[in-house]
């Protein structure tokens, strides 16, 4: 009796690992679905954003231009340029970097855009709204140099360079650190994938153990309810409603706010989650029953040979 309380003891001690390693694997697939993916930034998350805050951005480079900012020439050679596609599109290059260096697939995790086609489209949408006069005025009023071409007139009133490198940015504002935290990130990479190794070889470790102890039938068994109530405990908690209750309360900066609010932005992400979540918990819910299933028939097999 006692050695039975024993091995049902363990038995239950091994099947908590394996739930919670069920748990993490669960998780981890959904970081990988979500976070770690660019499908999922591009439509749950810059898609909204980026309409959103739209209005805002070309506000306030428009003002940026300062006397210029009223004169409808300007203000459409800037929304031209800065179209919703190309914001969405470098927003994603730049997601796209960081991922993929988390991954390992690049050194760094910093894009370059390239702003070459938009000051083009920005200076031939400015030009087509003037008129050769108009563009002479601009060029003594503001003392263009006279072997400058109207074009490069016009770009003058948009002084950036032909692409942005975020690395150059940021290592002229973090210096060494920022190579100190690349190594480190590195490393971190390294250290996660040996980790990954000695949990899988632990979990083979811990199933075999089940299946010495409880029989390749009772194993089935444990192995698959733990799956089962595993699925179902992240299935519970990973729906947009709860997932709602544990997002702090905060807003967004006055006029930001105006445009886009952290509550519409947890609701959209919120439900981009659940909408991953529901199949890859599904499958291990499934799984699991699949394995209760198949030891309770191994183990009918097995009674009904051995009373023969």
């Amino acid at each position: 009796m006692l050695v039975k309380f024993v091995k049902v003891l363990f038995l239950i001690i091994l099947c908590l690992v394996v739930l919670v390693s069920v748990l993490v694997l669960q998780g981890a697939l959904v970081v990988n679905k979500t976070v770690l993916s660019t499908t999922f930034w591009d439509t749950k998350i810059l898609d909204p954003v980026v309409n959103s805050i739209m209005p805002l951005l070309e506000g306030q480079l428009t003002s940026g231009l300062g006397e210029l900012a009223d004169t409808e020439a300007f203000a459409s050679g800037l929304t031209a340029a800065l179209s919703p596609d190309f914001v969405k599109s470098s927003a994603s290059d730049v997601v796209g970097r960081v991922i993929g260096f988390i991954k390992g697939k690049y050194e760094d995790p910093f894009a370059t855009i390239d702003l070459s086609e938009r000051k083009q489209v920005f200076a031939d949408t400015v030009m087509s709204h003037l008129s050769e006069a108009e563009i002479n005025g601009l060029r003594q009023q503001h003392k263009i140099a006279p072997d400058a071409s109207d074009q490069e007139a016009i770009l003058s009133f948009l002084p950036i360079p032909d692409d942005f490198s975020i690395a150059k940015s940021a290592r002229a504002h973090m210096g060494e650190d920022l190579n100190h935290l690349l190594t480190t990130a590195g490393a971190a990479r390294g250290y996660v994938a040996g980790a990954m190794l000695v949990g899988i070889v632990v979990f083979i470790v811990i199933l075999l153990l089940i299946w010495a102890l409880a029989g390749l039938p009772g194993a089935l068994k444990w192995t698959g309810s733990t799956l089962i109530i595993g699925g179902g405990f992240f299935l519970a908690f990973s729906q947009a409603t709860t997932i709602m209750r544990f997002l702090p309360a905060s807003q967004l900066p006055e006029g930001v706010s105006n445009y886009i609010s952290v509550e519409t932005l947890a609701q959209t992400v919120g439900g981009g989650l659940s909408q991953v979540s529901t199949p890859i918990t599904a499958g291990f819910i499934g799984a699991g029953v699949f394995l209760v299933v198949l030891g309770f028939v191994l183990s009918s097999r097995k009674k009904t040979a051995s009373q023969v």
